[in-house]
């Protein structure tokens, strides 16, 4: 059998502050493999954000590993935060906050060069598919939350990621578009054959876009369940319909309450 993609092996995190100590991850271990669809449900606070973080190196486990194979090295990893408000420079122009996936300069100046020609292309090409316009020369504030969310992941798309993490990318965005978008995604990932691991609240959005669906427990942050999601790929609106995905959700509904 291939290696996995991810191997996640009893991975904990514990909280302190004065009064209490407080599990946010007990002893998580998964396997994920290459061209997987992964979604991460849970109450809040039940570690789905921690998880992802600690996947991509930004925080730190107190206990386990995690451990990318040498195929996932080679590539580029997209990531859409959470906090969305904080994931953009202030100061910077868009046009120049889309530029910041190129690097870090070796003083810890970041490069804010122009984007390529192919850049610009996939930029353009993306706000056209998912039907919005972004003026690049605005700054951040001047964009509702739900643009600034559809900015930071056309620039996670636009470096073409074999490993896409999303965490709530799409919370800001107005329902209709976002169902747009989701379908858009379920295409995606499944054209380009990339791997994605998202943490959401949204029990339809889990289903649409995932193989598995991973549920978190609010009290002790282990994993509480994982759901098997038996639809076919590629998805479309019309697999809502599929007696499948309202039974996947009515699942997902019980195990999380």
């Amino acid at each position: 059998m291939p290696e996995p993609l991810i191997t996640i092996k009893d991975v904990s995190k514990v909280y302190r502050n004065q009064r209490e100590d407080r599990n946010v991850l007990a002893g998580v271990s998964l396997e994920i493999n290459a061209g997987e669809r992964i979604a991460f449900v849970g109450p809040n606070g039940s570690g789905k954000t921690t998880l992802l973080r600690i996947l991509l190196g930004i925080d730190t486990a107190d206990r386990g590993t995690v451990s990318l194979s040498a195929a996932l090295k080679e590539h580029t990893i997209g990531y859409v935060p959470q906090d969305y408000r904080n994931a953009l420079f202030p100061w910077l122009r868009l046009r120049a906050n889309l530029s910041l996936a190129h690097g870090v300069g070796k003083q810890g100046y970041l490069f804010c060069d122009e984007l390529s020609q192919q850049g610009m292309e996939s930029f353009r090409r993306f706000c056209e598919v998912f039907r919005i316009s972004l003026d690049l020369e605005k700054y951040p504030y001047q964009l509702s939350g739900g643009e600034q969310q559809m900015l930071l992941l056309i620039r996670a798309l636009i470096q073409q990621p074999k490993l896409l993490v999303l965490d709530e990318p799409l919370s800001a965005v107005d329902f209709a578009r976002r169902r747009y978008i989701q379908r858009l995604l379920a295409d995606l990932v499944y054209s380009t054959h990339c791997t994605l691991l998202f943490a959401s609240h949204d029990f339809e959005e889990a289903v649409m876009l995932s193989d598995r669906v991973i549920v978190l427990c609010n009290d002790s942050g282990a994993i509480k369940r994982t759901i098997e999601v038996k639809l076919d790929w590629p998805r479309t609106a019309e697999v809502k319909d599929d007696p499948r995905f309202g039974a996947a959700v009515d699942e997902i509904i019980s195990t999380v309450l």
